[in-house]
């Protein structure tokens, strides 16, 4: 079960998965960075960059190599449930007060009712806020050369969002990170203003830019294309989600809820309510450290249900079809572009991008770069039930997930060839496409990349009109849609 191979890490994750045992349940996207890292695995995040260069085998072919500039996209930290969870799991808590339940499970009436409220529906939890923050210090610890000083880390760094509270907030958190100490105001055009005092005394400012919704491409192409939502709406109503979450894993999972929490009187269990008292379950662990709605499932049962909720990641956020990634060119491109610019005018250019933005913006990026392509298909009818299965979002967008993109100048930096990138998914060392080193080549991983983003014209991919008709990759899509997931893969 190597299906990210590219992580230095690979062998460990085999070790805790496959033939030696299934790896601990987790809870698909709505799983805690920390929690994320502790059943992975990995290098240690506190290495230095040489550090790191040492532990892959590749401090030699870096030894004369310094950074220039580093681009990063983060998802934000952890967050409270949805409003339609919250209401869907406080009328199930109300229910079950008034219930006669098994007294082993009596303790779930007392459990606070207002932890989970309205005004707080998809807010950035203050464990969001601290992931963040120390993904920022370890990216300052891991490259002390790169700003020089406190007030650089600011001035010499570009922070953007997109247009929801949490990702503001977790760039906000982010800014806490590398400079401790700071105040945030919004200011008139919606930006947020940051106003930090470094070690050495100096008060910094910073600007956190946000983009809004309508018309952002960057960071959130998928709500701002017309085939993408045309496409969704249209195969949501039968796909791989539903079959399974209709199936019998998912209803014995329901029937061993209502078995533990029968008094003398039955007590029932919705499948919605099933859904959501595990994604409770991931949340509270996430943002509280446990949960006890956790106590309702077996490990078995979290394995049924982290698989339901990948089924979903899988076929609307990765490789199932070209649509869920291909509007991602535009963000590829702009990485691309950031490089290149660290190659041509290093004196001038900023030494952070840092970006800020959803689940499905990180892994459009690592889809559209090729990467974490599953073996086996997931689908309804082949839950594995005594392996790992390859697409496991848990690991690859867990709340704070992140990809980063750091350029190095080695010796005088005369030709590009005097160029390498490091890139790393959630703080691990991975290698992308033709790269034979961690230390990537930038002419080689820029070529790729730039390849794989192709001509990127955004209208042409996402308006579903007669430039289908001009357009391959539409038509192929154009097909996805016309024709159910079941009768493709008959």
């Amino acid at each position: 079960m190597c299906w990210h191979y590219n992580y230095i890490f690979c062998t460990f994750v085999f070790a805790v998965s496959g033939v030696w045992g299934l790896r601990t349940p987790l809870y698909s996207t709505k799983t805690g960075y920390e929690d994320s890292y502790e059943v992975v695995g990995g290098l240690s995040r506190e290495l230095s960059w040489t550090e790191l260069a040492a532990e892959v085998g590749e401090d030699s072919d870096t030894a004369n190599c310094v950074p220039v500039n580093i681009y990063a996209l983060h998802r934000h930290g952890t967050r409270y449930p949805s409003d339609d969870d919250i209401v869907t799991f406080q009328a199930f808590l109300t229910r079950l007060q008034a219930s006669s339940i098994n007294p082993d499970y009596e303790y779930l009436k007392n459990e606070p009712q207002d932890r989970f409220t309205i005004d707080k529906a998809s807010e950035l939890g203050d464990e969001g806020f601290k992931e963040m923050s120390d993904i920022a210090a370890r990216i300052k610890s891991r490259f002390p050369t790169l700003y020089g000083n406190s007030p650089s880390l600011l001035r010499d760094s570009s922070f953007q969002s997109t247009d929801t509270d949490r990702t503001r907030d977790s760039a906000q958190g982010f800014v806490s990170g590398f400079v401790e100490g700071c105040t945030y105001e919004e200011t008139n055009d919606g930006n947020i203003k940051a106003s930090c005092t470094t070690e050495e005394g100096d008060m910094v400012p910073a600007t956190i830019f946000w983009s809004p919704e309508e018309g952002d491409l960057l960071l959130n192409p998928q709500d701002n294309c017309q085939l993408y939502n045309e496409f969704k709406d249209e195969a949501e109503l039968d796909d791989e989600y539903v079959h399974f979450r209709e199936g019998s894993e998912v209803r014995q999972v329901q029937m061993n809820i209502e078995t533990l929490l029968a008094g003398e009187d039955e007590f029932s269990v919705s499948v919605e309510e099933v859904v959501t008292l595990e994604k409770v379950c991931g949340m509270e662990r996430a943002l509280f450290g446990n949960s006890s709605w956790c106590n309702l499932f077996q490990d078995s049962d979290l394995r049924v249900m982290e698989y339901l909720e990948d089924l979903d990641e899988y076929w609307y956020s990765s490789h199932a079809y070209p649509i869920n990634y291909a509007s991602f060119c535009v963000l590829l491109h702009n990485i691309t572009s950031y490089l290149r610019l660290g190659v041509q005018e290093e004196s001038s250019s900023l030494k952070g991008l840092y970006k800020f933005a959803h689940s499905d913006t990180v892994q459009g990026l690592l889809t559209i770069m090729g990467l974490y392509r599953p073996s086996v298909t997931p689908r309804a009818d082949n839950y594995p039930t005594d392996v790992d299965w390859d697409y496991a979002a848990a690991v690859i967008a867990p709340f704070a997930s992140n990809v980063a993109f750091t350029l190095f100048r080695c010796s005088d930096g005369e030709t590009v060839d005097d160029f390498k990138v490091l890139v790393t998914h959630n703080e691990q060392p991975i290698k992308v496409g033709p790269c034979e080193n961690y230390f990537c080549m930038y002419t080689a991983l820029t070529s790729f990349l730039t390849s794989q983003a192709g001509s990127c014209d955004f209208d042409a991919i996402c308006n579903n009109s007669t430039l289908v008709e001009l357009n391959p990759l539409l038509w192929f899509v154009s097909f996805f849609v016309k024709y159910s997931v079941e009768k493709f893969f008959q």
